[in-house]
């Protein structure tokens, strides 16, 4: 009678544990439905019948040029999921070398993301079903490896929010990145000689830096620019956005007097 209480409380310990692990890894995207070598799938796996066409844009900032990444560089990278006629999107995305392995490190998850792991894979994924008027943009960031190829690989779905697995859009897509040969003047700012607050943003800012400014850009992830005046204050900067900004994430590129470029995101909240 005692050895079967037991394995009773064994037994409900270890479902209890499962069905919190079931549960942790649904409450959002899953890891492994990128479409890459040694994945799971896609979310095609459960997802069909839905209207449109739903399309997957992959960015960063700063930019990569000729779908080459600077090495060791710090990316905030942008996936964008888009089908007109539906308005809750989802993704699953991983990098990785050509041992299908994790090329550089992801980290840093946005709004709506979370990172989960697929063995020792990092995945970064919808942590909920993300609405929007015909898109929804998730964002993390990524360290670049030292070299060799890395591919990016998303998993996307665009929903019907109906509770079920019908109606809906899913698609997936990858992008093969190769280590830059030539060597880039610009690099996400050094936080020791250049300090930006405050940070939340609503319409100006400082920088303080023992650097002079020669000239400041403000633009956003479609890489379109916003005015903007700036003024030394003996070493730290005034800057004024002069264009009302929607609430988000914006990249500050800033030149300096020996021809460094360097990049800085800022959060605005009007």
């Amino acid at each position: 009678m005692k050895l079967s209480v037991y394995n009773k409380i064994v037994f409900i310990s270890l479902l209890f544990v499962f069905l919190m692990g079931f549960s942790v890894l649904n409450s959002g995207g899953k890891a492994g439905y990128t479409g890459s070598p040694g994945s799971l799938g896609t979310c095609a796996n459960c997802h069909s019948g839905g209207s449109g066409s739903t399309n997957v844009v992959i960015q960063s900032i700063p930019p990569m040029n000729n779908t080459e990444y600077q090495p060791n560089t710090l990316y905030r990278m942008q996936i964008v999921v888009s089908n007109p006629n539906l308005n809750g999107y989802g993704f699953a995305c991983e990098i990785l070398n050509s041992s299908n392995t994790n090329a550089g490190t992801i980290s840093n998850p946005g709004s709506g993301v979370q990172l989960v792991n697929l063995g020792q894979r990092k995945n970064a994924t919808h942590n909920s079903i993300k609405t929007g008027s015909g898109s929804a943009t998730f964002e993390f960031d990524w360290t670049s490896p030292d070299s060799g190829a890395a591919t990016i690989y998303v998993g996307a779905n665009a929903v019907n929010n109906n509770g079920s697995t019908s109606g809906d859009s899913p698609t997936n897509t990858s992008l093969t990145l190769t280590s830059s040969t030539t060597s880039s003047n610009s690099k996400f700012i050094d936080k020791q000689n250049f300090i930006i607050y405050p940070n939340p943003v609503k319409n100006e800012f400082f920088i303080q830096t023992h650097e002079q400014i020669q000239n400041l850009l403000i633009f956003d992830i479609t890489g379109k620019s916003y005015s903007n005046t700036f003024q030394n204050l003996n070493g730290k900067y005034k800057v004024t956005i002069n264009e009302l900004l929607t609430t988000g994430f914006y990249l500050v590129q800033i030149k300096t007097k020996n021809q460094n470029i360097h990049y800085q995101k800022i959060y605005v909240n009007p």
